[in-house]
């Protein structure tokens, strides 16, 4: 196995163009030798367009779906994916900042949208189904939100950190890429873990009749 290191000139001079010309000769050495040949690195990931936009939207469809069955509800449905996808572009957004000055692997955004996601939806649940409960008991829509957050949102931010070092941990394998993959995973988990602690107070009126069953 080889490694072989192709140095470009600053990321602004370069374009969609350059990594086609590079998907050429890949394609053409694929075909001259007999060799297995992969690429990857900082030129795909800001030029070519992400393969798994499709499976994350079924997600998100299946994911509506499953929750407005639950919660009989579309904006107690919307809520934790909105606050989900809002994390999700916070943390993404950031890839594209770190990869200015390190190389990014390209399996680092597809991880990144399947952990941000699960996570995001999974915290957001959590709070929500608390703060359902407290309306079900008669309590105020502001002061049940108050309460979710603060029985709730402790642990939501205390298994998000759980988390992010236990993602952290592959700086011990002391292989750069899989550094880096953690901690960009590590960045959207943070980032998704913030809007969770605020969705109760932006959907205070979330409850339907059957709240009380949550």
């Amino acid at each position: 196995m080889a490694v072989v290191r192709v140095q470009y000139p600053d990321q602004s001079r370069l374009s969609a163009e350059d990594l086609d010309a590079l998907v050429d000769l890949g394609d053409r050495l694929r075909a001259e030798l007999p060799l297995r040949i992969e690429m990857g690195g900082n030129l795909f990931y800001v030029f070519s367009d992400p393969d798994g936009g499709a499976s994350e939207l079924i997600g998100l469809l299946a994911a509506a779906a499953i929750l407005f069955l639950a919660f009989g509800s579309l904006v107690a449905a919307a809520l934790p994916i909105g606050m989900a996808v809002f994390g999700l572009t916070v943390g993404v957004a950031t890839m594209t900042v770190l990869a200015a000055v390190t190389d990014v692997p390209t399996f680092a955004p597809v991880l990144g949208s399947m952990v941000g996601l699960g996570v995001g939806i999974d915290y957001a649940l959590f709070v929500l189904a608390r703060h359902r409960e407290y309306l079900a008991r008669g309590l105020d829509p502001r002061e049940a939100a108050g309460r979710a957050v603060a029985t709730a949102g402790r642990p939501v931010v205390f298994a998000g950190g759980t988390v992010v070092v236990s993602i952290l941990g592959m700086a011990v394998a002391n292989v750069p890429c899989m550094t880096v993959g953690g901690l960009v995973v590590s960045i959207v988990v943070l980032t998704g873990c913030r809007p969770v602690r605020a969705g109760p107070g932006a959907g205070q009126r979330v409850v339907d009749s059957g709240c009380g069953a949550v």
